[in-house]
This record gives C-alpha cells, sequence and structure tokens, in this order.
C-alpha cells in the first residue's frame, strides 16, 4: 500500500524530533497547531575526534609510547570518555601541541 500524496513526514507520531513545549520557548521553535517546527534551517556540524590510535600517528609515536605518556600525564586530558572510548576534540590536540612549540622554542 502506497502511502497518500497527502501525508506529511513532519507530523504525527513518527516525526523526525520531538520537543517538550519548555525547548519550544528557549529553542525558537514555532509550531503550526500540532507538531514543532524549527524556524531556521538546522546546521549540524561533524567534526572528527582523534583516537588514541590517530593521536599517536599525528605525533609521530608508537602505541606503547602513547600509553606511557597518558598514563604519566603528558599528554592533555580527554574531551570524552564514554566507557573505554577515548576521544580528543581537534582543537585540544591543536592548543597543545602549540604550547609545546612554544615551551620547546
Amino acid at each position: 500500500m502506497q502511502p497518500s500524496a497527502s501525508t506529511d513526514q513532519t507530523q504525527g507520531p513518527f516525526a523526525p524530533w520531538f520537543v517538550s513545549k519548555s525547548a519550544e520557548k528557549t529553542v525558537g521553535l514555532k509550531t503550526d497547531g500540532g507538531w514543532p517546527m524549527p524556524t531556521e534551517p538546522a546546521t549540524a556540524t561533524i567534526t572528527r575526534l582523534f583516537t588514541p590510535k590517530t593521536f599517536a600517528e599525528t605525533l609521530g609515536i608508537g602505541k606503547r609510547t602513547f600509553q606511557t605518556w597518558r598514563a604519566a600525564g603528558k599528554l592533555p586530558a580527554p574531551d570524552l570518555i564514554e566507557g573505554r572510548i577515548i576521544r580528543w576534540r581537534p582543537e585540544t590536540v591543536d592548543r597543545w601541541l602549540r604550547e609545546r612549540a612554544e615551551v620547546n622554542t
């Protein structure tokens, strides 16, 4: 069975978002008698985070050296720790590398 042409995918129980009435006021969403609709198009940016492997590769060191440096506190604190998942934002890595370059000059 094909959906009718008048079916609106942005409303109803299967809408791709849900915003409470209190969030509607703070986020700037409007409603047209039903489900909240964004007042502006959403702009999301996805940033690749550094893993221990990519961070070590950037530094040009091995996995074991990276682990030793991290345990000794020689690396910046991770921006994300979720269970065994550890990640750094590119800004954190860039800032840390710039600071090290200034100290070593």
